[in-house]
Order: structure tokens, then C-alpha cells, then sequence
């Protein structure tokens, strides 16, 4: 009796923080039972409850990334940190949470801790999002509040009694501790929402609660959190990454766009070999076999072992009808691979003349015949995408590809 009753005081002196965790225990829960009554699909279990999730195209692995977030859902971000790897890491965070809420819900009140709460599970995520790095847990925003305490207990007896030197040395010591499992690779943990946590939380302690407090110090520190929008933006559209414009390509019916978006995704990661091969299809298609040509050779050039972009280039090269083509093509091919130009002639099977028997004037079959869709207009049948999958979990892997793969 004495047990619920304490319970029910708890919630009723810091409902806040009770909420938090309820809905952290819910989510929990609802991925068990998501997981028992569909087994197999169960390792999608996080994706399908909402959890930002490392995701791929089946037939074209090398796009991958969160892909519900590019897409524009905005909500996963602070679901993800409501969601839990396991047992002990939910229960974790869980206690800490109660116990530093409570004595910082005293400290705040509801209103100032509620819009506190909500900043540090934006602030202690996003810098992790915005490096793909795909953790869960409330974690980040447990640091938070111990980085307000960590100032509140240095004014304020209260805090200063039950947040002892022992107890902040464990906190600050675990700061560090977790960096050491991570680079050992005993265990994956989310140090980069500790850490940003941690600091958000000193920087709210030190400009609301420490000796040099002032009213422009606060209305600034209140304006700089306007920098959540285009951190959030950026990590909803990260234009800098290849596979973010690629993504662009694939979702666009319009050809001159999605060529744009390809030569931008190979300009921003040039070992994506798919862009290099769609920017050549279309560069034939609109008749521009030389630009095709010399696409093909700069893929190589950064890619040199894919037989598709060696195929794909015999095929360009089998197009030109004319000797002076193939001179052009052959001088730029000595360009590309100054050298190791006779090498890549001979896996190019260049080595020919135009005069040679057998070699048609003008080629039967050109290479934009042997592309699917081989519009030339400016709107292209935009290609049904590829099923969305999360990759493979292995349970053995400490980096495995598990929405949550950090704690």
C-alpha cells in the first residue's frame, strides 16, 4: 500500500516527468507486441512506431539513409528518443529521469520545465541525426538535466543535498566511460546526445540560475533557440550529401532535374556508382554520346572495379559511327587515364579502327535502344522505386543496422 501510494505521489508532484516516462514504457511495449504478432517483420518493429531508421532500397543498396525524415516526416525525431533498445537501457534512463525531474520540476516549475524538457530532446538528438548516426533513448535528455543541477546545486541547498560531489563525479565520470565502450566497441553508445545534452543543460543552469544571470543574457540564449528550425531543415534536407540528391533524382519525373540532382550527387560523393551510370543513360538519350562518353570515364576513374560501368562504357563507346568520334573519344580517354591509357583501352576494347571489318558505318543497334525508356522528351515515365527495407540485423555486430543501433 505504502508502494502505490508513493507511486501516486510521485505523479502527482512531477506529472511531467511521469508522462515522459509513460511514454517511453508505452513505446517499449508497443515493439514487443508489435514484434510477437507480426515475427516476421519484427526487425522493423522501431521503424513502424515511428523510430528514425537506417533504410534502403532493395535494388539499389547504395541509397540508403533515413528516408522517412527526407521525405518530410518530422515527427520521428522526437519519437526516436522516447524509444528504448532494451530493458535495462529503458530502465536507465527511466530512474535517472525521475530522479533528476524531480528535483529540477522544483527548481523550474511546469511551465519553464515542460518547454526545458522539450528543447533538450530536440537539441540532445539533432546533432546526432544530422551525422546519421540513428540512437534512441532518453539519455541526452537525462544530461540535460544534469547539466542545469550540475549549476543549481552550487545556489540552491535544496539540490546541492541531494545531488552530492559523489553523484556528479559518477555523472561526469559515465560522460567519459561511455566514450571508452564505444571506441572498444564493447557497446554502442550515443555520445554525442550525452554530450550535447550535457552542455545545453550547463548553458540553461548558467544563464537562468548562475552568479552572472542578466535579462539580455536570457531573452538571447531564448532567441538562439530559433536555431532549431534550420538544424531541423538541414537534417530533412541534407542537399550536401550524394545520396540525399540521388534520393532527389529518383523522385523527380522531370529529366533535365533529375539530371541535375544526379551530377550534384556525384560532384558531392563520387564513389556512388549507380548516378554516374543514370547520368550517362540520359546524356544518350538526349543524343550527347560524347558527354556520355566522357561521363562513363570520370566513374571509373573513381570507381575503377564495376563491370557495369566497364559494360556500360563499351556500350557508349560502340555508338560513336564515325572515325573522328572515336579519335575524340580516344584523346579523351588519354586524358582521363594519362597514364594508363593503353590499359583502359584494351578493358574498353577500343583497340580498333573505324575501317576494320565487321565495323558498321553506322551501328545497327545505338546504346540509348539498349536503355529502358529511352524517352528524349522532357518528361520522362518516372520508374516505380524499389521496395523500402531496413537492412539486416545482426544481434552480433555492435554497429548493427537496428533503428536504436546506440544507446
Amino acid at each position: 500500500m505504502a508502494i502505490k501510494f508513493s507511486l501516486i505521489q510521485a505523479i502527482r508532484t512531477n506529472p511531467i516527468t511521469a508522462a515522459v516516462i509513460a511514454i517511453a514504457v508505452g513505446l517499449f511495449i508497443a515493439v514487443k507486441v508489435y514484434a510477437l504478432q507480426y515475427p516476421d517483420d519484427a526487425r522493423n518493429s522501431y521503424w513502424k512506431l515511428g523510430c528514425v531508421t537506417k533504410l534502403l532500397y532493395v535494388e539499389q543498396p547504395e541509397l540508403w539513409g533515413p528516408l522517412e525524415l527526407w521525405k518530410g516526416q518530422i515527427w520521428r525525431i522526437p519519437v526516436s528518443v522516447f524509444h528504448h533498445a532494451d530493458v535495462l537501457h529503458l530502465l536507465m534512463n527511466c530512474i535517472a529521469l525521475g530522479y533528476l525531474g524531480w528535483l529540477l520540476y522544483g527548481t523550474m516549475r511546469v511551465f519553464r520545465y515542460s518547454l526545458f524538457l522539450m528543447s533538450a530532446v530536440l537539441i540532445s538528438s539533432m546533432p546526432g541525426f544530422l551525422i546519421e548516426e540513428y540512437s534512441v533513448g532518453l539519455s541526452g535528455v537525462v544530461y540535460a538535466i544534469f547539466g542545469v543541477l550540475f549549476v543549481v546545486r552550487q545556489h540552491d541547498e535544496r539540490v546541492n543535498r541531494f545531488v552530492p560531489d559523489w553523484l556528479v563525479h559518477v555523472g561526469i565520470l559515465m560522460l567519459f566511460f561511455c566514450l571508452i565502450l564505444t571506441w572498444s566497441r564493447i557497446a554502442p553508445i550515443a555520445n554525442l546526445a550525452h554530450f550535447s545534452g550535457f552542455i545545453y543543460g550547463w548553458l540553461v543552469g548558467s544563464v537562468f540560475y548562475g552568479h552572472k544571470r542578466s535579462r539580455r543574457l536570457r531573452i538571447g540564449f531564448c532567441a538562439a533557440h530559433l536555431l532549431l528550425i534550420p538544424a531541423i531543415d538541414m537534417t530533412m534536407h541534407p542537399v550536401w550529401k550524394g545520396r540525399y540528391q540521388w534520393y532527389l533524382a529518383d523522385k523527380t519525373r522531370n529529366q533535365d532535374e533529375r539530371l541535375e540532382h544526379l551530377q550534384k550527387a556525384v560532384r558531392c560523393d563520387p564513389s556512388l556508382v549507380h548516378p554516374w551510370h543514370e547520368i550517362a543513360r540520359i546524356q544518350i538519350r538526349k543524343g550527347q554520346r560524347m558527354e556520355s562518353w566522357k561521363t562513363m570515364l570520370q566513374s571509373l576513374s573513381f570507381n575503377r572495379t564495376q563491370p557495369k560501368g566497364i559494360e556500360l562504357a563499351r556500350e557508349v563507346w560502340t555508338s560513336f559511327s564515325t572515325k573522328a568520334e572515336r579519335e575524340q573519344a580516344l584523346q579523351t580517354l588519354d586524358e582521363t587515364f594519362p597514364d594508363e591509357a593503353s590499359t583502359w583501352q584494351e578493358k574498353l576494347r577500343t583497340g580498333y579502327a573505324l575501317a576494320d571489318a565487321g565495323v558498321p558505318q553506322e551501328p545497327a543497334t545505338t546504346i540509348a535502344e539498349l536503355i529502358t525508356n529511352p524517352q528524349t522528351s522532357d518528361n520522362v515515365a518516372k520508374r516505380e522505386l524499389p521496395a523500402l527495407s531496413a537492412p539486416d540485423i545482426d544481434p552480433n555486430s555492435w554497429n548493427s543496422a537496428l533503428a536504436g543501433e546506440t544507446l
